[in-house]
């Protein structure tokens, strides 16, 4: 009987990146992900309308570059009460260079969504990579 061999993944070194993004033309990069429900907790929804002049007033201005939006169905679980929900959602996705004041970018989204719209989070991820445009 023959003994049953098993590949091992070997992790990316930490080199082979950047190497990576050089190979193909690309430069280094962070890659945002912010993640906003569209549903109100006092009832109602975030209207196109809200999420338009939100993006246009507040997103935008502080990445003029480009960004990409794609509508979702979030689940998340309320804070307070600890149920399981789920809701429209907006995944907005930004390619970006690490800048000294790109948190405070980030924070003052964050911050004026939930602010505007009573939210408990407004949801983060950020990634290193790259990119080419």
């Amino acid at each position: 009987m023959r003994e049953a061999t098993q590949a091992t993944a070997q992790p990316v070194a930490g080199e082979s990146v950047p190497r990576l993004c050089g190979a193909l033309g690309a430069t280094s990069d962070l890659q945002i992900t912010l993640m906003f429900g569209m549903t109100r907790p006092e009832g109602g929804v975030v209207t196109d309308a809200d999420w338009r002049g939100f993006l246009r007033d507040v997103i935008t201005p502080r990445f003029p570059a480009g960004l990409t939006v794609q509508n979702g169905l979030g689940q998340w679980q309320d804070r307070e009460t600890g149920r399981i929900g789920t809701e429209p959602s907006r995944l907005v996705w930004v390619v970006t260079e690490e800048t000294p004041d790109l948190g405070n970018k980030i924070t003052a989204i964050r911050d004026a969504y939930k602010k505007t719209f009573h939210q408990q989070a407004v949801g983060l991820t950020v990634t290193r990579g790259c990119s080419s445009f």
